[in-house]
């Protein structure tokens, strides 16, 4: 990104790697610094130039023009990792019978080094009726079925963009509905739904209504708080993280076992952690 000030007071500013962002004169020499700072940006993806005539331009008016400018440049995705977290979920965050079915490790997924996004426990088993999905969805879970808890240590956001206060929430799986409201606003059906661990203790499978409207209460909206799950790409043994750098999504595999009747199979099941929908 480059910002030209001409034509008296000629001034050139440029991002460079490690920020903030270099102000200096035509012929090179520093002026004075912009103490402008993002977390790590990956790249800088667009090379734009303002060239203002007016030589009388203040100081504060070119300010508001760099504001802008950099507020305007799509900047590259700050890089996400993940980590076994060889501790369970705390005994007092979800009932004595949920905490039976969690894996007694899970998931702590991280931005850049130290910034934690969330930690992920799954139910160590998953049982469904057919190993095989049926129809046009992903995954051959049951809808209202509980699959795991997340762990927020700090406000987070949802697939739609929703805030996700700081707590501990069952993790239940739902398909999206098949109506014209919902055309276009994802490319799966598949869904992980939030809801409040405080408040769901039974391991029974909800409706969606029930499911629905006790997951509106993280969300605060009239909508659900919730995670999208997509398809499996690539060979990746789970626990692994992957990006789709186009829609700016971080994506973990996970996994579980399946169980159908005396038979099991391992799941591994995708999950976009950071990242919204494109509507």
């Amino acid at each position: 990104m480059v910002v030209a000030w001409e034509p008296a007071g000629r001034h050139r500013v440029t991002a460079v790697p490690t920020w903030p962002l270099l102000i200096t004169r035509s012929d090179g020499s520093p002026d004075w610094d912009l103490l402008w700072r993002r977390e790590s940006p990956a790249s800088v993806g667009t090379s734009m130039s303002i060239f203002v005539k007016d030589s009388t331009m203040t100081r504060w008016t070119f300010y508001l023009a760099l504001l802008a400018l950099i507020l305007s440049t799509p900047l590259g995705a700050a890089e996400h990792r993940i980590e076994v977290l060889d501790s369970p979920v705390p005994a007092d965050a979800v009932s004595e019978a949920i905490a039976k079915q969690l894996t007694p490790t899970g998931i702590s997924v991280y931005r850049g080094e130290t910034r934690k996004i969330c930690d992920i426990w799954l139910f160590k088993e998953l049982a469904v009726k057919s190993f095989k999905a049926q129809g046009d969805v992903i995954y051959p879970l049951q809808p209202g079925q509980m699959v795991g808890v997340i762990r927020y240590p700090r406000r987070g956001s949802d697939f739609r963009d929703n805030d996700i206060e700081t707590g501990i929430y069952t993790l239940r799986y739902a398909q999206q509905p098949v109506d014209g409201d919902h055309v276009g606003t994802s490319p799966t059906r598949d869904f992980l739904l939030l809801l409040h661990a405080s408040k769901d203790k039974a391991l029974g499978p909800l409706d969606f209504k029930k499911l629905a409207e006790q997951s509106a209460e993280v969300s605060g909206t009239n909508h659900p708080s919730l995670l999208s799950l997509q398809h499996l790409e690539g060979d990746g043994k789970p626990p692994t993280i992957r990006t789709d750098a186009e829609k700016d999504w971080w994506i973990v595999r996970l996994a579980s076992t399946l169980k159908a009747g005396d038979e099991t199979r391992t799941l591994a099941l995708d999950v976009i952690v950071v990242g919204t929908a494109s509507e």
